[in-house]
């Protein structure tokens, strides 16, 4: 089945109002026509944004590659789904870079494939009710676990809710007994965070002006004009990699010269519960000050 994407537009009554949507085009025992069911969805949720409609078109896409790439492989459109799910997520390609079905899929970012898995649940199950077709991810009894997993994300949505108290519990048990027979990954945390550390040209600054104090009579002497205590807290953090709260660990008899290279500073952190000893070398920064 062959598609290409087009440009709509739809009228739905006598005045000059029109809808304008993208949709598919499909070529199908040699005869050419829209691809209804998708275009009524649509219709129906036309107030949706722009945004929605392409994602949802591509999902569509994606299905219609897969399902043409893997024609008589699958007995039931639940089998189908789950596999096309799973090519998805892993992608295509196999151990050996090679792919015969010919998609050559590279693995979709879990909330991406997540977003046109949903799309297409909705969308199958609109199907189902308008079409009395199987749908794709049908509901199932859900197990013992999952249902009380889905009995806490419940409870825990009702009391993050303004209107929370208004939700019914009996509601709220019925649906928890219920789950997709495909359930959509957890996308890992931290998975578009970057490592946050602070600017290798800066950290003098950071210890030179960061720490200075101030006098209005501008009396202080070199010594009393720094926080010498918070900058050698920095300089552990940052030139030794130690947390924040193991450096409140530290006793005055921790750090001493290091007995092979006079120019660094030898620090002894103890773990505060079993003992564990962690060796951290940093240079002292005397010459830097000098």
């Amino acid at each position: 089945m062959r598609y290409v994407r087009v440009l709509t537009k739809t009228y739905k009554d006598n005045t000059g109002r029109s809808i304008e949507l993208y949709s598919l085009l499909v070529e199908h025992n040699g005869e050419t026509s829209l691809l209804h069911p998708l275009h009524e969805y649509q219709l129906k949720n036309h107030v949706m944004s722009k945004s929605w409609h392409n994602k949802l078109i591509q999902a569509v896409e994606l299905m219609l590659d897969y399902m043409n790439a893997n024609q008589h492989c699958f007995s039931s459109p639940k089998a189908f789904f789950e596999s096309f799910a799973e090519s998805m997520y892993s992608g295509t390609i196999g151990e050996d870079g090679y792919d015969p079905s010919g998609l050559y899929w590279l693995p979709k970012k879990t909330t991406t494939a997540n977003n046109l898995l949903y799309l297409l649940t909705q969308f199958s199950d609109w199907l189902a009710e308008n079409y009395n077709v199987k749908p794709l991810n049908p509901w199932r009894n859900a197990t013992s676990y999952e249902e009380r997993l889905n009995w806490m994300a419940q409870n825990n949505k009702s009391h993050r809710s303004f209107l929370g108290h208004l939700d019914s519990s009996l509601k709220t048990s019925e649906t928890a007994k219920k789950a997709r027979n495909l359930k959509l990954r957890r996308a890992p945390s931290g998975e578009n965070s970057g490592t946050k550390a602070f600017p290798e040209d800066k950290i003098n600054e950071l210890l030179w002006e960061g720490f200075k104090k101030t006098d209005k009579k501008n009396n202080l002497s070199f010594l009393e004009s720094y926080n010498w205590r918070d900058i050698a807290i920095t300089i552990l953090m940052h030139g030794g990699g130690i947390r924040h709260c193991e450096a409140y660990h530290l006793w005055v008899h921790d750090v001493m010269p290091d007995p092979y290279d006079p120019n660094l500073a030898l620090v002894r952190i103890y773990h505060p519960v079993d003992g564990a000893l962690h060796l951290t070398t940093i240079k002292t920064p005397q010459t830097d000050v000098m």
